[in-house]
């Protein structure tokens, strides 16, 4: 079957590329053919923008600002800028980019299926989402896989979300609390099921990551999605100073940000592959990434997962594997990170999860 995706695999976000990358796997696995949708829309584009840029002025204040407080940050920034954009173009299965719905709907006749997701694309209030991301320019069948409206669903416009979706033949959800939530909008037949990232197994994530540590010895791992973050920085260093390690972060930090948190280091060049190799080789992971947390699983590493009790992203998933004791309150005030020894039971469990969720795809691509 000739499918498409259209999900957010063009932003430079870890997490999102990933599990594009995943989804388009686990499909070719199965015999069909497989495009993702290049969808970038111009708003999308601002968000991404080189490290040093003139787009917007709020933009051009940033760049003149690192040009001044940070000048050795920019090289590495424009490598990791760089890794970012040739994983979408050599790894994502892309063609020619589109920037409007018009645009979009030449393409009616070349899939005979359309999968909307997975990530926060029905994300109401992201600045980078819109229509496009609900299928309404494609004719022919849709469905939704992991679909999600990111970590406070119920924030979203749950009307207009169901107004979207009410053509599909099949709708499927990241979070338990949107399933509910749509259920309540009147839509029935609502799954859950599990980010694309977890429908392939470790091993094809060991290549991907490679078999060469980038950073050298023991280390802690420490991702978020925010820009500056004092209070996760705080935690990271906690952790860092229990187990006698230093905190890698891939943010390019102002010296003056990170002044007060001496075991945390800057290692910047990261693209989508180096985010996995990070997190292969950590002795430790820690943040408030739902990925980081999907991967940290995948690789069996003890992880503190930061924010978890509000994120209802990641409570679903740690609820679903038992989990739920690696979760770190915001309002904690002293940390201790803690071994998971179990990962046995939580593999079992894991594949569980997975098995509903390949029980959905196989069910409705048809």
């Amino acid at each position: 079957m000739r499918i498409g995706i259209i999900t957010f695999h063009g932003s430079h976000n870890y997490g999102s590329m990933l599990q594009a990358w995943a989804l388009q796997t686990y499909l070719e696995k199965q015999g069909h053919e497989v495009e993702i949708v290049n969808y970038r829309s111009k708003q999308q584009r601002v968000v991404y923008h080189k490290p040093i840029s003139f787009v917007r002025g709020d933009v051009t204040l940033a760049s003149m600002k690192r040009l001044l407080m940070y000048p050795q940050s920019i090289r590495p920034l424009y490598k990791k800028w760089h890794l970012f954009e040739d994983f979408l173009a050599k790894d994502l299965k892309v063609r020619e980019e589109y920037h409007t719905i018009e645009e979009l709907s030449e393409l009616n006749n070349r899939y005979d299926l359309l999968i909307c997701g997975s990530d926060q694309l029905w994300n109401t209030n992201a600045p980078d989402s819109g229509d496009a991301y609900f299928g309404n320019w494609f004719q022919g069948k849709k469905i939704s896989y992991a679909a999600s409206c990111g970590p406070f669903p119920e924030k979203c416009d749950m009307k207009h979300i169901r107004f979207m979706i009410q053509d599909f033949s099949a709708v499927s959800v990241r979070e338990n609390k949107l399933c509910d939530l749509l259920s309540r909008q009147g839509v029935n037949n609502v799954e859950v099921v599990c980010d694309p990232t977890l429908l392939l197994d470790r091993d094809i994530y060991d290549k991907l990551a490679g078999d060469t540590p980038i950073v050298k010895g023991e280390y802690v791992f420490f991702y978020t999605h925010l820009g500056h973050s004092p209070h996760y920085l705080k935690m990271a260093n906690q952790i860092a100073e229990i187990l006698n390690l230093p905190v890698i972060s891939e943010k390019a930090y102002y010296k003056r940000d990170i002044i007060n948190f001496n075991h945390v280091k800057r290692f910047i060049e990261v693209g989508p592959k180096e985010f996995l190799n990070l997190i292969k080789f950590a002795t430790f992971t820690c943040g408030d990434s739902f990925h980081l947390q999907v991967f940290s699983i995948l690789f069996n590493k003890d992880f503190a997962c930061f924010n978890g009790d509000n994120d209802n992203r990641t409570r679903t998933l740690l609820q679903e594997l038992g989990l739920e004791r690696q979760i770190v309150s915001n309002k904690a005030m002293n940390i201790t990170p803690s071994h998971i020894g179990f990962y046995d039971s939580v593999m079992t469990k894991l594949n569980r999860y997975k098995s509903d969720s390949i029980g959905y795809l196989i069910k409705n691509i048809r």
